[in-house]
């Protein structure tokens, strides 16, 4: 047991401790905070493990700060007394900090000063977890309290630090959309094709038109042409954490289709059969109709030709 002894006090850096006998039955441990502790010498093992003592007989477990003893010895008696516990020194640089979701978050600073083992919690893990090294993981946006627990010893004082840890959402950013042009035009009866929308990121969109008497738009965008006017048709989206809301549109306007009273407006029409035979030639289309009979001919001016048909 003296070479035991020995051995563990000279690793330590202790010196003045001295056994004059080996049969002694204590040996006694005196801490820096005046606490005295004697354990059963019989059967004893002394262990040194994460800068504690750890001392293992026959009554269980005794467990000293290796940074708080002040001398060991063997003695004749039990000589425990209680003396003042030391202050455990724990404290954070901050009680509250915040982080943002997806950045980079930087625990705030834990004295430690006697390298005491410690227990993390975290008040809200759906919010933050908390490892046993007091590493934060962030979870979701939300508040809680990350806690590093000190159960007490012989020689300090049992305790917990903390601080309130709240977690934001990331800013929403810009949701990118864009049609390439802000007004287009379209006639009944014709083909029509919508303006290009960028959407990047493949956002959910409500589409809308102002006017559906002019034209409606669907689920996907593509536009019905109804009647003449003019209309704005719209791709709206909502928002969400991670993008803004926000909508974009454009101004269709719709022309009516000509007709062949529009084409021949204030021109002369020359009128032949449909087999190839030349009528007449008239001051407007209007006059022509009202004069010619029933039956259907071919008029043409202006270089087109249309049928048309008298009833």
């Amino acid at each position: 047991m003296k070479k035991i002894l020995f051995t563990l006090l000279t690793f330590v850096g202790f010196s003045s401790a001295i056994a004059e006998d080996y049969d002694y039955p204590y040996l006694t441990i005196v801490t820096s905070g005046g606490t005295v502790k004697s354990v059963a010498a019989s059967s004893l093992v002394l262990t040194i493990s994460n800068g504690q003592l750890v001392a293992v007989n026959g009554d269980g477990n005794q467990t000293f700060t290796l940074s708080a003893l002040s001398k060991m010895y063997f003695s004749k008696t039990n000589e425990t007394a209680t003396g003042t516990q030391l202050a455990n020194g724990l404290a954070f640089s901050a009680s509250e900090t915040t982080a943002t979701l997806g950045e980079d978050f930087t625990e705030p600073t834990l004295t430690n000063p006697y390298e005491l083992p410690l227990t993390w919690s975290s008040s809200d893990e759906a919010v933050a977890t908390v490892d046993e090294d007091g590493e934060v993981t962030l979870v979701a946006a939300g508040t809680a309290t990350i806690t590093a627990s000190y159960a007490g010893s012989d020689d300090y004082v049992a305790g917990a630090v903390s601080y309130t840890l709240t977690v934001a959402k990331p800013d929403p950013v810009a949701n990118g959309l864009a049609f390439n042009a802000s007004e287009a035009t379209a006639t009944l009866g014709e083909d029509f094709t919508e303006p290009t929308l960028t959407n990047p990121y493949e956002l959910p969109l409500t589409w809308s038109s102002s006017d559906e008497a002019v034209a409606t738009v669907d689920e996907d965008g593509e536009v019905t042409l109804v009647a003449a006017g003019t209309t704005t048709i719209t791709a709206s989206y909502a928002g969400s954490d991670d993008y803004v809301a926000g909508a974009v549109s454009y101004t269709l306007t719709i022309d009516k289709t000509d007709t062949i009273f529009d084409l021949f407006a204030g021109s002369e029409v020359d009128v032949y059969s449909l087999t190839g035979s030349y009528i007449g030639r008239y001051a407007t289309i209007a006059q022509a109709r009202a004069q010619l009979k029933h039956g259907l001919y071919v008029i043409r001016s202006n270089h087109k030709s249309f049928k048309l048909s008298i009833k």
